[in-house]
């Protein structure tokens, strides 16, 4: 898609995101509109720039990704000093989630959290300071994600509720809640009136049904919420996590159940990423259960609540004693599960679709029309495939 920008150009694409391949300018383009269009507008200008290689494409999220700790670190030491954000970039720096997605070139890793962050530290110095500026950085961060990504859309709902909740009683001032509520209906309906420019709303609105469902993709089975929740739970956020990260976010959550009734500022922020997490996958189950790093946006809660889970063990213990060798042992564990993870992860490689399209790409000429069987299986295949064929690919 990123390539299609520089070979067909912006305007002739209308901007949108063309799932066309081969050199040849066609007569009708095939639009992507699953996802609003600026992270592979993002990844064109690397290319040009830097050439068309994979490591430029990857560039730009490794970028937001490095973004993503930055925010994590200054929104953390915000709220609980620089120990504790210290300790949470760690995490965030060593976790397979971050480390093996974080560079992934996708729509739902590292830009729109990178966004949502932005937006939700521009909060934090609102409801501190109620700058102009800072309202004005909500704005433009907001704006940029709901060009990135829907689950900006999720930040934008949160930090209404959470301000509602906790500030508009003692403050009576409405004008935040408005201004989140009116810029997001305003740009949602301006990207479905582009959608419907391009018409390709029916597109969009299968894609949203196929989404929500409990269906496995590519097949007619159903899976059940208690199969998906399993699932998550024992294979995603496990392995992705770490089980060290797990039970550290669990003695937060246990240890926050038993004064639930009293809830701090601090606190309900974390509560805020927690649900921001888990709306996209819970939303939107086919998703999630096809694609692992849904769950990459409960990193900021996973990461924070291990943190504080590890100093409420701290609290508990007291004596350095103790607790030198215990937290040698769980960094250790820490540690030791992320890199067995990650190199697991490396490890797999659909090459496939790789090998076939270079071979072809070598055999043919540029204008050559290549037919292919491999349309049935573009889920797994053929993306790889078509992307290093460089080809008119005809089925």
């Amino acid at each position: 898609m990123a390539q299609n920008y520089i070979r067909f150009g912006y305007l002739d694409s209308k901007f949108a995101p063309t799932l066309n391949v081969g050199y040849e300018k066609p007569d009708k383009f095939t639009y992507y509109i699953n996802h609003p269009p600026l992270l592979p507008i993002l990844v064109s200008l690397s290319f040009r720039i830097f050439g068309v290689h994979e490591w430029s494409a990857r560039l730009v999220p490794i970028l937001f990704s490095i973004g993503n700790l930055f925010i994590v670190f200054i929104l953390i030491r915000r709220l609980w000093g620089k120990e504790v954000a210290l300790l949470a970039s760690f995490f965030f720096t060593l976790i397979p989630m971050d480390a093996y997605f974080g560079r992934m070139v996708c729509h739902e890793a590292p830009t729109t959290m990178f966004f949502s962050l932005l937006c939700l530290y521009f909060y934090l110095l609102y409801i501190e300071k109620e700058k102009k500026w800072h309202l004005a950085g909500i704005v433009i961060s907001f704006t940029l994600g709901t060009l990135t990504g829907w689950p900006v859309y999720y930040i934008s709902l949160l930090i209404t509720l959470h301000y509602l909740i906790f500030f508009y009683p003692k403050r009576k001032k409405i004008i935040l809640p408005l201004i989140l509520f009116s810029i997001s209906i305003t740009l949602f309906v301006i990207y479905i009136g582009y959608i419907c420019f391009l018409g390709t709303i029916q597109n969009l609105i299968d894609a949203f049904m196929r989404r929500i469902s409990f269906q496995d993709e590519g097949s007619s089975s159903f899976f059940t919420f208690y199969q998906f929740i399993k699932y998550e739970n024992s294979i995603v956020i496990w392995r992705y996590f770490t089980p060290t990260l797990c039970v550290l976010s669990l003695i937060w959550i246990m240890n926050f159940s038993m004064r639930i009734k009293i809830i701090s500022q601090k606190e309900s922020f974390i509560i805020l990423l927690l649900l921001f997490g888990l709306i996209h996958i819970l939303l939107f189950p086919n998703g999630a259960w096809v694609h692992d790093y849904w769950s990459f946006y409960l990193t900021p809660f996973i990461i924070l609540s291990a943190t504080l889970g590890l100093k409420i063990i701290q609290e508990k213990i007291k004596k350095y004693i103790f607790i030198i060798p215990l937290f040698g042992i769980i960094f250790i564990c820490f540690t030791s599960q992320s890199i067995s993870q990650i190199k697991a992860l490396h490890q797999y490689n659909n090459s496939t679709g790789y090998t076939l399209g270079i071979q072809l790409k070598q055999m043919s000429n540029k204008k050559d029309k290549i037919i292919t069987s491999f349309f049935p299986f573009l889920p797994r295949v053929g993306p790889a495939f078509f992307l290093y064929l460089d080809r008119d690919v005809y089925p």
